[in-house]
């Protein structure tokens, strides 16, 4: 196609070009970006000029993978500046339509809406502190906003919505951000700077973002719905934490 280079944000797009630059002799430069705080699994079977990963704590870890040390640049995961912290919370939770004086907890189980979301919020609604209001984005499941929708009808301080797209402008506005640790979205709230809770919804390379970030003291997380709903409650009643 002409290209310079080819940047690839999937192992498989990655394990796709390694094959067309060796049997086609193409030259273009190549990478691989990788999107998880883990050694993605199929990385042995790649071969490109450079591999960008999130942090130099997984540089043994690619190395063990046959990934060359002088290819690795640390570099983090890139993400919108539009996630950086903001100076005033107060004015980033009316833009969204909250009050300025609340706190605020942001549920996302991903753009597909998965997980145990409505099993957590009826154990987190009944004990939800004084002053906290939730936001859950249901993505495009449609049926888990209906559901949701119905069930806190008339319940002031939960908002339920669908596909988002201001997600800056949420996370902005968050104390806190209930979430599967997917890759993209924990770096987001990371350059956000706000504090997370992890359900395990997806699991594989997930698991590994899960363990990074815990392993950070950037997030809690629960091995069950109960737990998860109980780590939240727990930081919702000591914001010091």
């Amino acid at each position: 196609g002409g290209y310079d280079g080819v940047f690839c944000t999937h192992v498989l797009a990655a394990m796709i070009l390694t094959s067309a630059l060796q049997k086609e002799k193409i030259s273009l430069c190549s990478a691989f970006v990788a999107t998880d705080y883990s050694c993605t699994p199929g990385v042995n079977g790649t071969d490109l000029d450079l591999y960008f990963i999130p942090h130099p704590s997984l540089t043994e870890d690619f190395l063990s993978a046959g990934i060359d040390e002088e290819k690795l640049r640390p570099y983090g995961i890139p993400v919108r500046a539009a996630f950086a912290p903001v100076a005033d919370k107060r004015h980033a939770k009316v833009s969204v339509g909250l009050s300025p004086e609340c706190r605020h907890l942001l549920v996302v189980c991903g753009s597909m809406g998965c997980g145990p979301v409505a099993e957590i919020l009826r154990m987190i609604v009944p004990s939800l502190p004084p002053a906290w209001e939730i936001t859950v984005v249901c993505g495009t499941n449609e049926e888990l906003r209906r559901v949701l929708k119905q069930e806190y009808a008339f319940q002031s301080r939960v908002h339920i919505r669908g596909f988002e797209q201001n997600m800056p402008g949420l996370l902005a506005a968050s104390d806190l951000f209930l979430t599967k640790p997917g890759g993209l979205s924990t770096s987001e709230a990371m350059a956000a700077a706000v504090p997370m809770v992890f359900v395990n919804a997806v699991a594989g390379c997930e698991s590994g973002n899960l363990r990074y970030f815990t392993n950070q003291g950037m997030a809690v997380s629960g091995d069950t719905p109960r737990e998860v709903a109980g780590a939240c409650i727990g930081l919702m009643n000591h914001p010091s934490r």
